[in-house]
């Protein structure tokens, strides 16, 4: 089979047929030096994942509809087994490809169909109710960042896919109730725990707090703010075995996922998005193909300058990448920037992204508005209240973000 690809700017059109098909030749239609530079980052992906496929390329105008057409009418004359994928091109190709179908289907037969890029499915374009592959594809965070030609390392080990979501919403409830207090609990208690020994064992903590008390700044006011919260982590069962006395405290953390919860103030809210999506389901299955949190990002940008980011969240469902930003606390102003030029850098055009923070307060209504607009000009979904949410409306809001 050989797949002809009208080339376009983004990879994910380009690709995703050859993916889901696994041609023995790709062909894309375009322009010459601008394919020269993106196909090497192509035969690079497929090889790293064992796919045979070549590439070639072939020039073809986008003004002369006469020329488009001799050129198509070439390649069905000279290759067996064609299919085009019409999903990318503008419309004097697709008009020409009309032309060459109308005229030559009976004598030189050939597909034509293309990837439904919300849903992952192929689409029958030639009424002969044949398309190349059936079924759903997706792919996977890792993959869709590579095709972009970023290296993508996610946080690992990802939270135990077994982990309760219980154990993060028992945390999530103290957060959101006492939300003011929780930064600077969460930032003491990690304060503290440095001090334990051994400092590898992350779930059995033994702080000496005669050591901590002549290295921390504010040691009295932090030391009684963190016991208070302690004992809260001991009421909800967060941790257990809790011992305080005046040179010593220790406890264990409940589990893996009570344990990440606490890492920083922040990580409480990017567990809970991530448990609400890995337990969401659509017809008994998973409603989202893959879940990762903690994602950072490698790109060249510019002059060879490697740029670091990282996205909290990310989301697959079919061909539908989900780009998540969470904020507990104060957001500042360049938080939708960041998301947005992260998200259209690597997640195509059908990307969805959203920034959810756990409450939204600005100095005036003035600068409230002006930052809802900026966020709904971005095409960024903005929740501003998550600390209000129901497990309902964090059902609906994630089924919201793609479209089937």
């Amino acid at each position: 089979m050989t797949i002809v690809e009208f080339f376009e700017k983004s990879p994910f059109e380009n690709m995703i047929s050859c993916l889901a098909c696994k041609p023995e030749k790709v062909i894309f239609m375009g322009d010459l030096k601008q394919m020269d530079i993106v196909i090497p980052t192509y035969e690079k992906f497929l090889k790293d994942k064992g796919i045979k496929t070549k590439i070639d390329r072939k020039a073809i105008s986008r003004t002369n509809l006469q020329a488009a057409v001799q050129t198509l009418t070439d390649i069905i004359k000279t290759e067996k087994d064609c299919v085009f994928d019409i999903a990318g091109g503008d419309d004097l190709l697709i008009l020409a490809i009309g032309i060459v179908f109308a005229v030559y289907r009976e004598k030189y037969p050939f597909k034509l169909q293309k990837f439904d890029l919300e849903n992952g499915k192929m689409i029958d374009c030639d009424c002969d109710n044949e398309v190349s592959f059936k079924g759903t594809f997706t792919l996977t965070v890792e993959e869709l960042i590579s095709l972009y030609g970023g290296a993508v390392l996610p946080e690992h080990p990802q939270p135990d896919p077994k982990g309760n979501k219980r154990d993060v919403d028992m945390l999530w409830d103290i957060a959101r109730n006492k939300l003011k207090d929780w930064n600077d609990s969460v930032k003491y208690m990690t304060e503290f725990e440095k001090r334990t020994y051994p400092s590898t064992d992350r779930m059995h903590i033994n702080i000496d707090l005669a050591r901590a008390s002549e290295e921390m700044a504010d040691y009295a006011r932090k030391l009684r703010i963190c016991k208070d919260f302690l004992k809260d982590l001991r009421t909800c069962g967060a941790i257990f075995d809790l011992q305080i006395t005046d040179d010593r405290i220790s406890y264990n953390h409940k589990n893996s996922i009570t344990r990440r919860c606490l890492n920083s103030p922040g990580d409480v809210l990017e567990m809970k998005v991530l448990f609400e999506a890995r337990n969401l389901q659509k017809d008994g299955k998973p409603f989202f193909d893959s879940c990762y949190i903690g994602v950072n990002i490698d790109w060249v940008d510019g002059d060879s300058k490697i740029t670091k980011n990282e996205i909290d969240v990310i989301l697959m469902r079919g061909l539908t990448p989900v780009f998540i930003s969470c904020k507990i606390g104060t957001i500042q102003e360049i938080e939708p920037y960041k998301l947005w030029t992260v998200a259209e850098r690597f997640g195509g055009k059908h990307v969805k992204k959203v920034l959810i923070a756990s409450d939204f307060n600005r100095n005036s209504d003035t600068s409230e508005r002006s930052f809802l607009n900026r966020t709904l000009d971005m095409g960024i979904t903005f929740i501003a209240n998550a600390t209000k949410m129901t497990d309902e409306e964090w059902r609906l809001m994630l089924k919201n973000q793609v479209s089937w």
